[in-house]
């Protein structure tokens, strides 16, 4: 089957190298987490394999964006008729892609969720959110592939009898679905999140880590003003650039959404190892014995409060309270300070003195 390529219109053009630059940044931030699970010791998981698999499917809706632009996305469908025969088939794929990669992202998210969080409450959410995604992803992904009848005539509008049903509000569906299902799961640890024994500026931080995802909200809300305009059938090629743009641009930052929390904990322990460094340095060069036992205590606490250890912090909540319903505080056995979690302190609260015995090895 044979193309013409035509002239590539300039916002177009700038769409298609918006997101090139925003798959880069996404393949070094997965890079980036990836190196941060191994840094910080703590395996590659589940999350973490889905995320990679989505990357194929990230990057396949741009490479399909690079050929439309290339076909005659911006250009009228009579000037480049002769292109129809692929760009159909292409559109076709594309919205299988996109499905997918959602669906992947989503699970991620959410298996995420699932490791580092230990409430039943939230746990509950997740193996009800999980349900809920791969029916997302599975009904819409069967809706657009019979959407016509017979199938191929979404790409074949030759073949006899054919007929197709309303493609435009098929595709407001999965939208609006998509932004439902984004605003739940963002939502989702936010309860978890307020109940842990942290500061107030530190689960703002943890919050925002998990609301960064509003972006990719803003980003289909964006899509569902423009796919009203798309005249598939009339006029498709002059119609689509915007959407098909918004379309590859909202799986990729996904993407970034989701791996940026997990880079958190290299920072936190960027942050506390320099702080570590600069008080077991004395200005005069003599050890001081109150700055190292106040870094010893702080190595022991483990002030920085990761996202990896969340379930920590839980499990501690959870041993205080029965601890309080039985009446016995000794059956603490040690909080999360113990476990090398703690929630942050006050500046003068970690000059107090500590009554905790550690047991050196």
């Amino acid at each position: 089957m044979k193309s013409v390529y035509f002239p590539v219109h300039a916002d177009v053009q700038l769409h298609l190298v918006i997101n090139i630059i925003i798959g880069c940044i996404v393949f070094v931030t997965v890079a980036a987490r990836l190196a941060a699970r191994h840094w910080l010791g703590t395996g590659i998981g589940l999350d973490d394999i889905l995320i990679v698999a989505s990357l194929p499917l990230c990057y396949s809706l741009l490479g399909i964006q690079g050929a439309f632009s290339r076909l005659g996305s911006g250009h009228s469908i009579e000037e480049v008729a002769v292109n129809v025969p692929i760009i159909l088939p292409l559109t076709f794929a594309f919205q299988l892609l996109y499905l997918l990669a959602l669906g992947l992202i989503k699970t991620s998210i959410l298996c995420f969720y699932r490791r580092v969080f230990v409430s039943v409450r939230t746990i509950i959410s997740v193996k009800v959110m999980y349900i809920v995604v791969a029916v997302w992803a599975l009904s819409h992904s069967l809706a657009v592939v019979f959407i016509c009848r017979p199938v191929q005539f979404q790409w074949d509008l030759t073949a006899q009898n054919g007929k197709c049903g309303d493609q435009i509000k098929l595709f407001q569906s999965i939208i609006t679905t998509n932004i439902l299902t984004d605003a739940a799961i963002m939502i989702l640890p936010i309860h978890t999140v307020l109940h842990l024994s942290m500061r107030k500026t530190e689960k703002v931080a943890v919050i925002a880590c998990f609301l960064i995802g509003m972006l990719c909200i803003v980003a289909a809300i964006l899509r569902l003003y423009y796919v009203t305009n798309v005249d598939i059938r009339g006029n498709l090629t002059a119609t689509m650039p915007i959407t098909v743009f918004l379309a590859a641009f909202e799986p990729n930052l996904a993407v970034l959404c989701a791996s940026i929390p997990q880079l958190r904990p290299c920072y936190t322990r960027y942050r506390q190892n320099r702080v570590t460094k600069k008080s077991s340095q004395g200005s005069s060069g003599i050890p001081d014995v109150h700055k190292e036992s106040n870094n010893s205590s702080r190595k022991q606490r483990n002030i920085a409060v990761e996202l990896d250890t969340i379930h920590m912090l839980e499990h501690d909540i959870e041993d205080k309270r029965n601890a309080s319903e039985n009446g016995d505080a000794s059956s603490l056995g040690g909080g999360a300070s113990e476990r090398n979690v703690t929630p942050a302190f006050d500046e003068e609260d970690r000059m107090k003195p500590t009554t905790w015995n550690v047991r050196r090895s």
